[in-house]
């Protein structure tokens, strides 16, 4: 990887309307649908959608947004491992000048997503309608902690139905499927050049904003959230 941006970087980085990007997604997901309907909604999980998340609901303006807040210092050398791992193949770990290439840009990636989820939700506050309701926050200490009674919470919020056998459905699979039953992942922020001090001081407003309480909710997070100028990325 050179110091330019790769088409990849200018295509995540540019401001530019991704609505083409989600025509087609909107299309395939449809596509989906028509041969093999959830029960009862789809889940959909990708952090790219941290990117746009405007323009993804404009496409789903129906969707539900569960926002999940893990501590920054867990999160930057956890996506620096993954990252690594799944392009061992092009490179050698020891090629120091390329390994740290690409931690850069993992570290500049989730400086963006952070930056975009806070101009978002402040975006969101300001609005007049009650938009925000669309949203649930939860931390993820919380969710490993309650994971039944955080999805209670999740169902309430959402008005969605709850019913007994759902319940023993997540209890049974919890029981099936201890965490770490597939393998640990294993980093530290050492071993990527970073500093607890450093993740704190650079995203502050995040960091208060979502990770401070033991719990978040919609209502809290919305009474808090700031209209000033967002931090930059590292």
């Amino acid at each position: 990887m050179f110091d330019c941006q790769s088409d990849t970087d200018d295509w995540l980085n540019d401001l530019m309307s991704k609505d083409f990007a989600y025509d087609y997604h909107e299309t395939f997901l449809h596509m989906l649908n028509s041969l093999d309907a959830p029960r009862s909604h789809w889940l959909l999980k990708s952090s790219v959608h941290s990117f746009y998340l405007d323009t993804f609901l404009r496409h789903y303006p129906q969707a539900k947004l569960i926002m999940i807040h893990r501590p920054l210092d867990a999160v930057l050398p956890s996506f620096c491992r993954t990252q690594l791992t799944a392009v061992n193949g092009f490179f050698d770990e020891a090629d120091s000048i390329s390994r740290d290439r690409l931690m850069k840009r993992c570290i500049q990636c989730i400086g963006k997503m952070v930056e975009f989820i806070m101009k978002f939700r402040a975006h969101r506050h300001d609005q007049s309608d009650q938009s925000h309701n669309n949203i649930f926050d939860v931390t993820y200490d919380i969710l490993i902690k309650s994971p039944i009674e955080t999805v209670r919470r999740i169902y309430g919020h959402f008005d969605l139905r709850w019913s007994n056998e759902f319940e023993a459905a997540m209890e049974a699979w919890i029981r099936e499927n201890p965490q770490g039953k597939q393998g640990r992942h294993t980093y530290s922020l050492s071993e990527f050049g970073l500093t607890h001090e450093d993740i704190e001081a650079q995203y502050a407003d995040y960091i208060n904003l979502f990770l401070r309480s033991s719990a978040t909710d919609c209502a809290q997070t919305n009474q808090l959230l700031p209209t000033n100028e967002q931090p930059e990325s590292l």
